[in-house]
C-alpha cells in the first residue's frame, strides 16, 4: 500500500519538477503533474519536444500501476484483522526488535517483558482470532498474521534489522512451547525451553 501511494507521490514529484524546468508556472505545473497522476492527459509539450510525451506517457502507464496496488493494499488492510496499525502503538518495529511466534501461554507474556525493558517486540500468530492475540491488541503490541517459518512473513517484520526472534509456539504433536531462537546481532536475547511440568 505504500510502495504505490509513494510511486504515485514520485510520479507528480518527477513530472511537476521537469515542467518547472522548462518554465513552466508552479501552479499550471502543479495541476498538469496532478492530470498525469490522474491519467487525464500530460500537459501539451512544445511541438518540438519528443521526450516530455514519452516521460509522460511512462508516467501515467507507471501510475497505473501504483494506484493498483495502493488499492489492493487498501483493501487488504480494510478487510484484515486490524492486528498492526500504520501509526501509534501497533506499528512494526523497523530496527532493535525482538520477534516473538506464538502468542500463547509463553509468547504473551514474553512480549509484555519485552515492553517492560523498553524493547520494541512484536508478536506472530498463525490464528488471527486467539485469545492471545486480542489480549496482545488490548496490550498495544502489534501482531502479525502468518506462520513464523514464512520468509515472506520474516521479511515483512524486518528480520534482518531485529536483535531476535523467538518461536516459542506449540508444536502440532504436543502443547508443550517448542523452543527456537535465531539472533541476528551479537547482543540478543535468547529464550529457553519453557518447563512445561
Amino acid at each position: 500500500m505504500l510502495t504505490g501511494l509513494l510511486g504515485m507521490l514520485a510520479v507528480l514529484l518527477g513530472d511537476f519538477t521537469w515542467l518547472m524546468a522548462v518554465g513552466r508556472h508552479p501552479a499550471e505545473a502543479l495541476f498538469d503533474a496532478a492530470r498525469v497522476v490522474a491519467t487525464v492527459g500530460p500537459a501539451t509539450a512544445p511541438h518540438h519536444s519528443t521526450v516530455y510525451p514519452v516521460l509522460a506517457s511512462a508516467f501515467m502507464l507507471s501510475t497505473i500501476v501504483f494506484s493498483a496496488m495502493f488499492t489492493a493494499g487498501l483493501i487488504d488492510r480494510m478487510l484484515s484483522p486490524r492486528l498492526v496499525g500504520l501509526i501509534g502503538p501497533r506499528t512494526i518495529p523497523r530496527t532493535g526488535h525482538v520477534i516473538v511466534v506464538g502468542m500463547g501461554q509463553v509468547g504473551l507474556p514474553l512480549c509484555g517483558e519485552f515492553r517492560r525493558l523498553g524493547v520494541p517486540v512484536v508478536g506472530v500468530e498463525r490464528d488471527p482470532h486467539a485469545a492471545g492475540v486480542r489480549l496482545a491488541r488490548s496490550l498495544g503490541i502489534p501482531v502479525l498474521t502468518g506462520h513464523g517459518g514464512d520468509r515472506a512473513v520474516l521479511e515483512r517484520l524486518h528480520l534482518h534489522r531485529a536483535r531476535a526472534l523467538a518461536a516459542v509456539g506449540s508444536t502440532t504433536s504436543t502443547t508443550s512451547p517448542s523452543p527456537c531462537t535465531a539472533s541476528h546481532q551479537e547482543n540478543a536475547w535468547s529464550c529457553g525451553q519453557a518447563n512445561t511440568k
